[in-house]
């Protein structure tokens, strides 16, 4: 079950410029890995999550176009995960295994080994993504086609947040997996005719 509120806003193009935005705000009652099949998997849970979105267009002078977009988004709920296993010495197993559970959500179930939320899902937040994007592009005529030559410009404020973390208890627990990418840039061009 969730229960989310959206608002948007727009301005169409005119006196040079255009600007977008939009806000999301959901609150989830929802297992976070899908519903398990087992009774020892991940329960239901309550968790949240947000983002804003804006852009902006602008005829610069000179035929120069200038598109600017900002993301914001709230970190991720996670829970912290324990590994339980059954001694190797007891010839027992738990009547059903949750397993490993993935970074994609996917789970490996074994007999002999499970894991627990040792926290409830919405106990830590992943880092918050923030994000400034920019095109400068120019379309300069060329015979019967046309060029348009652009550079973007992408996590301008280079932005340094985590994207996925390691939720496992133990030494690597809250260590990034996957870093959102640096400050990049791209030159191009494309012809139209």
């Amino acid at each position: 079950m969730y229960k989310t509120i959206e608002a948007s806003i727009n301005k169409r193009m005119s006196h040079n410029y255009s600007v977008g935005a939009g806000y999301g705000y959901t609150w989830r009652h929802d297992f976070p890995y899908g519903y398990p099949n087992t009774p020892n998997g991940p329960a239901d849970f309550d968790f949240t999550s947000a983002g804003f979105k804006a852009n902006v267009q602008y005829n610069a002078p000179f035929g120069i176009l200038l598109s600017g977009v900002y993301r914001y988004q709230l970190g991720e709920n996670y829970a912290r995960r324990v590994s339980v296993s059954t001694p190797a010495s007891c010839a027992c197993a738990f009547s059903a295994a949750a397993g490993s559970i993935a970074s994609n959500g996917a789970t490996t179930g074994s007999l002999s080994a499970t894991d627990i939320f040792a926290t409830p899902y919405n106990a830590y937040r992943q880092d918050n993504i923030s994000v400034v994007d920019l095109r400068v592009e120019k379309t300069v005529p060329l015979g019967p086609a046309k060029i348009r030559l652009f550079l973007d410009g992408f996590n301008l404020a280079n932005a340094y947040a985590a994207e996925t973390i390691s939720t496992r208890a133990g030494a690597n627990f809250q260590q990034p997996t996957a870093i959102l990418a640096p400050r990049t840039g791209r030159i191009g061009f494309r012809l139209l005719w």
